[in-house]
């Protein structure tokens, strides 16, 4: 029986939400999904895409806010166990959590990007009552045009947002940008 790409993502997927729904407390649960140690890099691409822009952005949104005080308080232990998990442990040990205090903001800085559209860095930001995610993606090479990424976001609804091609490739422009929007 031949079982599509999709379908399988589908039920990794799933199983990882029901796994890992609990990241932000004190329980144990384990993710579900294989280790990519030796996986080719397509596969990873997609484990990172998949933590990146669907699953961080899932705890920041549904946790109550508990996500984003874990990691703002530096209890970053979760986070990575998981990252070990769906990606591998070597990317998951140059994952750089930052707290941006004076902000009410923290900032993800990840591993040179494998492929587009991964992530340079995400910041996740508290206004008030409500969180925003935002994303510094790698993309295509344009030639000329001296595009370093592209300032992208994920909505509470699931909505990707696209700010658009920036030139920059630190993370203070990065932090700069979305902080001045």
């Amino acid at each position: 029986m031949k079982v599509s790409q999709k379908g399988l993502l589908a039920s990794v997927v799933f199983g990882l939400i029901l796994c890992v729904s609990g990241c932000a407390t004190q329980q144990s649960t384990k993710a579900s999904a294989p280790n990519q140690t030796n996986q080719n890099e397509p596969q990873i691409s997609k484990s990172i895409y998949f933590f990146q822009h669907k699953l961080i952005a899932q705890w920041l949104y549904e946790s109550d806010g508990a996500f984003f005080s874990d990691l703002k308080n530096g209890d970053v232990t979760r986070f990575m166990e998981v990252a070990s998990e769906v990606i591998n442990p070597e990317y998951a040990n140059n994952i750089v959590v930052t707290e941006l205090a004076e902000h009410d903001a923290v900032l993800i800085t990840f591993p040179e990007p494998y492929d587009f559209p991964n992530c340079y860095f995400v910041l996740m930001k508290k206004q008030g009552a409500t969180f925003s995610y935002y994303t510094y993606e790698k993309t295509m090479d344009l030639g000329e045009q001296n595009i370093g990424g592209v300032l992208g976001g994920w909505t509470a609804e699931g909505s990707h947002l696209n700010y658009g091609p920036r030139s920059y490739r630190t993370a203070p422009d990065f932090v700069k940008d979305v902080l001045t929007m």
